[in-house]
C-alpha cells in the first residue's frame, strides 16, 4: 500500500509532556568504569525520563523498580517541577506515555488536562537517546563517580542545549515564560505532509516482494 514520502508533523495547542523509563544495566556501568564491579547494583535499574515537548525542559530520577505505585507519583512530581518553571499548572498540560504497566493513565488523568497511551514517544526516545550518551561519557571521563552525580550533569548538559528553532536553551525558554510564542515556533516547525506515489492497493493473487525495514533505527539503550 502506498505511503506518503513524509508524515505531518502533529501541531499542539498547549504545553505536553511524555514520559518513558530507561534500562540501566550493570554491565553497561562495568564498561564505563570498573569501580562498578565493587558496588552493589542490581542487574537492570531504570531512568524515570519526564519531558515537556514544546520547550524540551527535562528531568530525570534514578529508580530501582518498575511498579506503577512508585513510578506514577513520581512522574506526576516531577512533572509538577517542570511546569512551575514553565509558569503553567499541569491541568493545562497533556500526558503522554507508552502502554507500560507502570504508568497509570487513568491516575495521570487526574492531574493533567488529558493522557493517553502512545507507540512510542517521539521527542522523549529523542532525549534518552543523548541524555544516555551524555551519562556514559562522563562515567568515563571520571567527571562521576556514581550514578545520580552523572544523571544530573547529563540532565544539566540537556537543559542548555540550544534549540535551532527555539534559538534558545530549554532553561532560557523557561526564563521567559512566553508560551504562546514558543508553542507558535514549535508548531512552525512541524512538518508538513507530502504525499507518496498513487499506487492502488494490492490485487489477491498478485506478486510482491517484501522490504524488512524497521521503521525507524532502533533504540541501543533498550
Amino acid at each position: 500500500i502506498a505511503k506518503p514520502k513524509r508524515s505531518a508533523g502533529k501541531r499542539v495547542k498547549e504545553y505536553g509532556f511524555e514520559t518513558d523509563l530507561v534500562f540501566l544495566k550493570k554491565t553497561d556501568l562495568e564498561k564505563a568504569n570498573r569501580k562498578f564491579h565493587r558496588d552493589e547494583i542490581n542487574d537492570l535499574t531504570y531512568f524515570l525520563t519526564c519531558v515537556e515537548k514544546v520547550s524540551g525542559l527535562c528531568n530525570f530520577s534514578y529508580v530501582k523498580t518498575k511498579e506503577q505505585k512508585i513510578i506514577t507519583p513520581l512522574v506526576i512530581a516531577n512533572c509538577k517541577k517542570i511546569a512551575e518553571r514553565l509558569g503553567v499548572k499541569l491541568s493545562d498540560c497533556s500526558m503522554e506515555n507508552d502502554s507500560g504497566g507502570e504508568f497509570s493513565v487513568k491516575e495521570f488523568s487526574k492531574h493533567f488536562k488529558s493522557a493517553k497511551n502512545v507507540a512510542m514517544g517521539a521527542k522523549c526516545e529523542q532525549l534518552n537517546r543523548h541524555f544516555q550518551a551524555n551519562f556514559f561519557k562522563i562515567l568515563r571521563q571520571r567527571k562521576a563517580t556514581n550514578i545520580e552525580d552523572a544523571m544530573k550533569q547529563s540532565e544539566a548538559m540537556l537543559n542548555n542545549t540550544y534549540n535551532k528553532f527555539h534559538k534558545q536553551t530549554p532553561n532560557e525558554i523557561a526564563a521567559t515564560g512566553e508560551k504562546e510564542a514558543q508553542i507558535k515556533t514549535y508548531n512552525k516547525a512541524r512538518k508538513s505532509f507530502i504525499a507518496g506515489d498513487k499506487r492502488k492497493e494490492f490485487e489477491v493473487g498478485q506478486h510482491v516482494r517484501i522490504l524488512v525495514k524497521e521503521k525507524k533505527a532502533g533504540i541501543g539503550y533498550k
